[in-house]
């Protein structure tokens, strides 16, 4: 097993916001653990919480305005966070050991999705797919065939 250890810890953190939060690889390891236990339960708390303190700024008036900017000063339980922990620093900076991957992986835009089978229906196409499915109907393999936009004018 490859063990990757960060010569310099924090220096995007450095150049972005002037600070260095150093998170070390045995931490990381630790949050992408909780990150694969992680329901959609977890999800919700955490929306839920993130939520109460952004109404909270918002009551509390222009001070607080924009809400977004200042939810790091609301009261509140970081334990309901999807990893436990806030996912920003006290002084308002992005914590990297709270911040939650996404819940779901979207799939493509509207109009770029692969065309799967099409050069059974309109093999004049500039774009052609050609799918293989093993034995248990998982799609094993796509072929993606190009040709030149020329080509289908001839």
């Amino acid at each position: 097993m490859l063990v990757f250890s960060n010569p310099n810890p924090g220096l995007w953190e450095w150049k972005v916001f002037g600070t260095r939060v150093a998170v070390g690889s045995d931490t990381t390891r630790e949050r992408d653990h909780r990150q694969s236990q992680a329901t959609k339960e977890d999800y919700t708390r955490h929306q839920e919480e993130l939520s109460r303190r952004l109404r909270w700024c918002i009551d509390r008036g222009e001070s607080f305005w924009p809400a977004h900017e200042k939810v790091h000063l609301a009261p509140g339980d970081d334990t309901q966070f999807v990893l436990g922990v806030a996912p920003w620093m006290p002084d308002g900076l992005p914590n990297p050991l709270g911040i939650p991957d996404k819940q779901m992986i979207e799939g493509p835009p509207a109009g770029f999705e692969m065309m799967l089978e099409y050069t059974k229906d309109k093999p004049g196409r500039p774009q052609m797919a050609q799918t293989v499915k093993c034995a248990k109907n998982r799609l094993e393999a796509t072929a993606v065939h190009c040709q030149k936009v020329t080509e289908m004018w001839k």
